[in-house]
This record gives structure tokens, sequence and C-alpha cells, in this order.
């Protein structure tokens, strides 16, 4: 099961350094510290902060280095960790791969170089591209934990996601 998960790592790791690769002169790149600093002193009005939502575990109060190895360790101890409610903060990313669409949190690495995340689900009432924030917007989400598995490889995805970005 260890060399499946493994084999996991290694093309979600090679997906997301093709597609950060693409093009690097027309794209500016944007770290997760770079847009909480942007985002930081502005608010948006709900009737319950996203911050007030208990949850099992909480990597947005985690720092980077921390985040990305929850995450890591997510990944070998999936089955143990399913329903639970997570919250994360990160950077908003959508990708697309063979008629299917992902919705992805992802965070980087402390070198920048190597994203990981967590896919989410919103529900049916919500539209894409409508109901979403813009690629690369700074997110909070909570959900719970569930996997997936998708050409026999386990996937990790919150359901029943709250969102939260800055609307302005």
């Amino acid at each position: 099961m260890h060399r499946n998960i493994s084999k996991t790592l290694v093309v979600i790791f090679l997906i997301l350094i093709f597609t950060s690769c693409e093009n690097n002169q027309e794209h500016e790149t944007t770290t997760v510290s770079e847009v909480a600093k942007s985002t930081e002193n502005t608010t948006v009005e709900t009737t319950t902060s996203i911050y007030d939502i208990p949850v099992d575990i909480d990597l947005s109060a985690m720092n980077l280095t921390m985040t990305y190895s929850s995450l890591a360790n997510m990944q070998y101890e999936y089955d143990s960790l399913s329903g639970q409610t997570v919250r994360m903060s990160g950077i908003f990313y959508v990708f697309e791969d063979m008629g299917n669409r992902y919705f992805l949190c992802l965070v980087n690495d402390a070198a920048i170089c190597c994203p990981v995340g967590l896919e989410f689900d919103l529900g049916d009432e919500y539209s894409y591209p409508e109901d979403y924030p813009a690629i690369g917007t700074f997110i909070t989400i909570v959900g719970t934990l569930n996997y997936y598995t998708e050409n026999e490889e386990v996937w990790l995805k919150l359901h029943d996601t709250t969102i939260w970005y800055n609307q302005e």
C-alpha cells in the first residue's frame, strides 16, 4: 500500500512541477506568504468566521513547513483520518485532466518549488467559474476529509467544504 501511495506522491509532484513550469517567462510567481500579506487587512462580512468553525486538524495555524509535512503524512494516514474536519489556507488552483476538474488549495514547500495541497468540493450548488475565486487567490477552506480511488490511486478530498476568500 505504501508503494502505491509513494507512486501517487510522485505523480502529484510531477504534475505540479510540469504545470508550474509552463511559460515561466510570462507568469509571475506568487507565494502563499505574498498573497497572505496582500490580503492581511481585508475582511469579508460573514455571519460566522471560518476560524470559528471547530476542526480536528487545523493546517491554517501551522507554518508552511509544518503544513507541507502534515499534508505528506495525511497521504499515508488517510484511512485513520477519514471523517476528520480539516481547515487549510493556501492558494486556489484548478487542475483539469481528461474531462475532470479538480479544485485545489495549495501551499509551497520551504524552497517554493513543490506545491502540495488538498482537493475540495463545494457541492453541486456552486458553478465554476462564477462561484469560485480567481486562480491564485488566497483562500481558507474547512471540510470533511475523505479519500477516493481513481486509476488505482488513493486521493484525498475535502467534502462539505466552506470557503473564505477576499471577494473585493
